[in-house]
């Protein structure tokens, strides 16, 4: 059974883009969630951020929304409408990274590797939210890797069938999926015979590109030094400010847009 079409859906990153990237809070663009959300907007949160942790945030901010996390490994409609694991299990991509990281004589500490008290140090999270966050299904969070290691261990990966992916903080190590895959899957959903919903996307950096190529309106907010990321997805607009400044005009644009 189809999910009905929305008229507008937006999908969005969070860290540096709705949620501050050092505060962890939405600050202004709270409301304007709010104010999407009350005018019939389908919000999915579209991040690295496990379910546990965007389940958490969205009844924080009280928003029914939909979910896509771990850069794409799984998407979740609001209200039970369905949901879908597009990535490999965590289990595998654990002994991936210990298999790959023995090869390329690399360290390769990850979330899985660590307690909650030890990702809250890492990451500056309150312990709950590292709890959270250690709740994984499909990717790993590697949190030490320098850039020499992280070549080579990518590619001891890829032989494995496995991406490395640097994100805002820390890599990603995750199957053959990304945020556009399951962006893909969702208005899938949402197209029935009535037509497509018009599709909306904010981000802040390199991770997002998959997903801002997947929608009409792609938008991206500044980055905390005031820069827009290169991303090279036809039609970007760029919004003034950088994380939820800028999103504050993401979604003010959708919601002028009559089309």
């Amino acid at each position: 059974m189809r999910t009905a079409p929305a008229r507008k859906v937006l999908f969005t990153d969070l860290d540096g883009t709705l949620i501050d990237h050092d505060t962890y809070l939405p600050g202004p663009a709270e409301a304007s969630l709010r104010d999407l959300t009350d005018r019939g907007v389908l919000v999915f949160f579209c991040s690295a951020k496990t379910l546990a942790e965007q389940e958490a945030l969205a009844e924080r901010l009280g928003q029914r929304v939909g979910y896509i996390t771990e850069n794409g490994a799984l998407a979740v409609f609001p209200g039970g409408g369905g949901a879908h694991r597009f990535g490999a299990s965590y289990d595998h991509v654990r002994e991936a990274v210990a298999a790959a990281a023995d090869e390329g004589e690399v360290e390769a500490t990850g979330y899985g590797d660590m307690t909650p008290d030890q990702i809250a140090e890492a990451t500056g999270l309150a312990i709950d939210q590292a709890a959270l966050a250690g709740q994984r299904c499909c990717t790993e969070t590697l949190v030490d890797l320098s850039d020499a290691g992280a070549e080579r261990l990518g590619e001891a990966l890829a032989r494995r069938g496995l991406r490395l992916q640097r994100g805002a903080r820390f890599w990603t190590v995750q199957g053959d999926h990304d945020k556009g895959t399951a962006v893909d899957w969702v208005v899938a959903r949402l197209t029935s015979d009535s037509g497509r919903p018009i599709t909306y996307a904010v981000g802040d950096g390199p991770n997002d590109a998959a997903m801002l190529r997947r929608v009409e309106h792609p938008m991206l907010v500044q980055g905390r030094r005031g820069e827009w990321g290169r991303l090279g997805v036809a039609g970007l607009r760029l919004m003034d400010g950088p994380g939820p400044l800028g999103w504050v005009k993401a979604a003010k644009a959708v919601l002028d847009d009559d089309e």
